[in-house]
């Protein structure tokens, strides 16, 4: 059942990568054990339609024909004309092997459909190396159980999330509809952006496409969202026998991934009850923009982006990074309605100094004083500056226009 959830979750995103509808997929088994049987039932829960799955063993394509096949085979009995591997394999969408190493040869997928989708997860040597598999088919969305590759269908994924949510609301059974929910909540997670702490660990970056379709084993959050999703579904599908709030529960679980987590955390929620406005004076750094995301998502404050707007957008948008227009604010100190009030303020503040008007209005259109004037003002309610400032640019304005406590 663990392979199946995993690979269940890449099964959705490649469909979504390869334009494909569930139901349209025509998938090629190799393997008619117990891991093989329980992905294919799974993938008709998941939206495979029975007859579009055509399941071989050793002895090639299982079909009505065969006097061989056992009462659990027989649920894989398919008319059909094909009666090997390489036979199944020509138009197929998917290949799902789950057999023995080196089955299958380049020369057999080339015959699969464009984009195909291939799950080799044989251990330890997939049915074609992940390598081989891309050398031959450089469309294909290819996945393996190897960690040395992209797209790991580890089972780790999977536990012990699930059974964190099912024994968290004492489930009493692990239903079809927990098992959906799980694969359903592990295809999203991969559909988000990846933080930093994964990227360290694996010493690369990451982002949904065809050598992502899965969350990385060591993804602290897969917890996070696989856990959840089970005891919900759990609850809505009355198996469980306490009473389950989402949002706690959700809460909970990000609680509990370490010490610093929590102290992280409490902040957190505390921050969420009054959102404060945070001014950034390099809004135009993705790594700042990513932050932003982050707590826009978690509701932590309001960012107040500061620098161009079209620069803002433009680097969001080569860096895939998704900020909800409706919990932030872009400000231009070239053009803020702002500006004039905010340099005479200055003016006032250091006309002794040496800062004339004209002065007063340069240095109020660069991000770093008109945020810290914004702060000043109580326009905002804090500022965030210095990733790419350097020390004396970060704190002279503060001197200059907040001052010593």
């Amino acid at each position: 059942h663990g392979t199946a959830i995993i690979s269940g979750a890449a099964l959705l995103n490649a469909a979504e990568l390869t334009g494909r509808k569930l139901e349209d997929i025509k998938v090629v088994v190799s393997g008619a054990g117990a891991s093989a049987v329980s992905c294919s039932r799974f993938y008709f829960s998941l939206g495979i339609k029975p007859e579009n799955l055509l399941m071989c063993d050793s002895r090639g394509v299982i079909h009505p024909g065969r006097d061989d096949i056992n009462d659990i085979k027989r649920e894989f009995l398919r008319e059909t004309d094909k009666r090997t591997l390489a036979d199944a394999l020509e138009g197929a969408d998917l290949f799902l092997g789950l057999s023995v190493g080196g089955l299958v040869k380049p020369e057999m997928i080339m015959k699969m459909n464009p984009d195909p989708i291939i799950f080799a997860l044989a251990n330890p040597e997939p049915e074609i190396p992940y390598d081989v598999a891309r050398a031959a088919r450089p469309d294909a969305i290819v996945a393996t159980g190897r960690s040395d590759f992209d797209n790991q269908v580890n089972n780790v994924l999977g536990f012990p999330g699930i059974f964190r949510g099912a024994l968290d609301v004492r489930a009493t059974a692990i239903t079809e509809e927990m098992k959906v929910a799980a694969a359903m909540a592990l295809a999203e997670l991969a559909r988000k952006d990846v933080p930093e702490v994964v990227a360290q660990a694996y010493g690369e970056d990451f982002s949904f496409g065809r050598n992502y379709i899965i969350p990385k084993p060591f993804d602290p959050r897969v917890i996070q969202w696989v856990a959840p999703a089970v005891a919900k579904a759990a609850f809505d599908g009355g198996v469980a026998q306490i009473p389950f709030d989402e949002g706690a529960y959700r809460e909970r679980m990000r609680s509990l991934l370490g010490g610093s987590t929590a102290v992280l955390r409490r902040f957190v929620r505390r921050a969420q009850q009054d959102p404060k406005r945070l001014a950034f004076t390099e809004a135009e750094d993705s790594r700042i923009l990513e932050a932003c995301r982050i707590m826009i998502d978690e509701k932590i404050c309001r960012p107040q982006l500061i620098g161009d707007p079209e620069r803002i957008r433009a680097i969001a948008g080569k860096q895939d990074i998704e900020l909800d227009p409706s919990g932030y604010d872009i400000l231009d100190p070239r053009t803020d309605s702002r500006l004039e009030a905010y340099a005479d303020q200055l003016y006032r503040q250091r006309s002794r100094k040496g800062v004339d008007q004209v002065l007063a209005r340069t240095l109020m259109q660069r991000p770093n004083y008109f945020g810290t004037m914004m702060v000043a003002r109580g326009d905002a309610d804090g500022l965030v500056s210095g990733i790419n400032y350097s020390y004396p640019e970060t704190i002279r304005p503060a001197l200059q226009i907040v001052g010593l406590a």
